[in-house]
């Protein structure tokens, strides 16, 4: 018996992602978008000692990174040409033309919200940790780690604004609270009590999925937010 639960454990089966995903539509259907929101929102009050752990941490590294570079203002201007020259060329090419070039707040918000959720979120942060448990705080890590070096003195004004990466921060640190509950299920699955690795991982994508709603509201905001602010700035 326990052999069987072990070999069920490694790999959760499709049928079993797709069923959640299915329930989820169902339940937005039947009780609007809204009720899966207030749902999120429970799930982060559950679980407030770790998401405020997980803010103090990815804060505290971008804090820590910007005490750095005030001391090392050529590892700021390093990090910021190389930032500037990758969004000046592939997928991101996009998103700074309609910043620099042509200047349209429609255009640069939702090119900015969905290459926030699609590639910041969910293909370099969650779908990774479904494979390797947590390794999508890692990435983020590396990620706010980033964002000091680039918001010292010699970046704050030029490339970003504070405030705009607080606010998309936060959609990205909800985003690893799912990565840290869908691991923390899916590694300790007796611990928490389901009969299996692969009832712990439904649970944990349905947990992911929900929490996806907020990610989404606040990265819908940080890019409306970014995209009014940076382009009134250049006119």
């Amino acid at each position: 018996m326990r052999e069987r639960l072990q070999r069920r454990a490694v790999a959760p089966r499709p049928s079993s992602i797709s069923n959640s995903i299915t329930r989820l539509s169902i339940q937005i259907g039947r009780f609007g978008i809204g009720n899966v929101l207030r749902q999120a929102l429970k799930i982060i009050r559950e679980n407030f000692r770790a998401y405020l752990a997980l803010n103090l941490f990815f804060y505290g590294l971008m804090a820590l990174s910007i005490v750095y570079v005030s001391g090392h203002p050529e590892v700021g201007k390093a990090c910021h040409l190389a930032l500037k020259k990758s969004v000046e060329e592939g997928l991101l090419s996009l998103s700074y033309r309609a910043y620099y070039v042509e200047r349209s707040i429609p255009l640069a918000f939702v090119l900015t919200f969905f290459i926030n959720l699609i590639l910041g979120s969910a293909v370099y942060l969650t779908l990774p940790s479904f494979v390797i448990p947590f390794s999508g705080i890692a990435v983020l890590a590396y990620r706010f780690i980033v964002w000091g070096l680039i918001t010292g003195p010699e970046g704050i004004s030029r490339f970003v604004n504070l405030g705009t990466l607080v606010l998309e921060g936060q959609g990205y640190i909800i985003a690893a609270l799912a990565i840290f509950l869908q691991g923390s299920r899916y590694v300790r699955w007796r611990h928490y009590g389901f009969p299996s690795a692969d009832a712990a991982f439904r649970a944990g994508f349905t947990c992911t999925l929900r929490l996806y709603s907020v990610v989404t509201v606040v990265l819908l905001a940080a890019a409306l937010f970014e995209s009014i602010l940076t382009i009134s700035a250049y006119r």
